[in-house]
């Protein structure tokens, strides 16, 4: 199941359940998809004809590749994270209004935080990086940047299908090429 239609089944059981913050949170990140997926060009989108006019026609967009969903869930996260960071600033807010507010942003994070894929260790990235090609090492030891190092380490665990934070295995870059000197 794609993480679109996991979150049209998760709004459904919501409002069932009668879960208001997750039910509106998650057609927040619906409604930013959507809107995304039309935003974006493509020759795959098909068309169908309006019923009741006959000279309109109605974009039906592809599926969006999770990949992209999660993307835009992470962006939800980063802006819930800004928000949170705005009101704790702001003079004006009162600390019973911050501390409701705040537990509401939580709560939000940690929803969508459930759509996101499991994010890789460290320990999982060094296991990875032992056991790949030595080619894919070379690249990173020899790099002239950190960036470039960082990039092809990157792309293996792509390759890979391995979610890995990008920090992380900054981190884990340094060190190595720290060490290699």
């Amino acid at each position: 199941m794609s993480i679109v239609e996991t979150i049209k089944t998760r709004i459904k059981i919501a409002m069932v359940e009668g879960n208001i913050p997750e039910r509106d949170i998650l057609k927040v990140a619906l409604g930013e998809i959507q809107t995304e997926q039309m935003r974006k060009p493509s020759n795959k989108n098909q068309y169908k004809k309006d019923l009741f006019d006959p000279f309109v026609l109605h974009i039906i967009p592809e599926d969006m590749p999770d990949e992209e969903a999660i993307k835009i869930i992470r962006k939800i996260i980063e802006n819930i994270d800004y928000t949170k960071e705005i009101y704790m600033r702001s003079p004006a807010v009162s600390d019973q209004h911050w501390t409701e507010k705040k537990e509401k942003l939580d709560k939000e994070k940690e929803i969508l935080s459930t759509l996101l894929p499991k994010e890789t260790t460290k320990k999982d990235i060094e296991n990875f990086i032992d056991i790949c090609d030595p080619e894919v090492l070379k690249n990173i030891l020899l790099a002239k940047s950190d960036g470039q190092a960082i990039g092809s380490l990157m792309k293996a665990l792509k390759e890979a299908k391995i979610n890995a934070n990008g920090k992380m295995v900054g981190e884990i870059v340094k060190k190595m090429r720290e060490a290699a000197k």
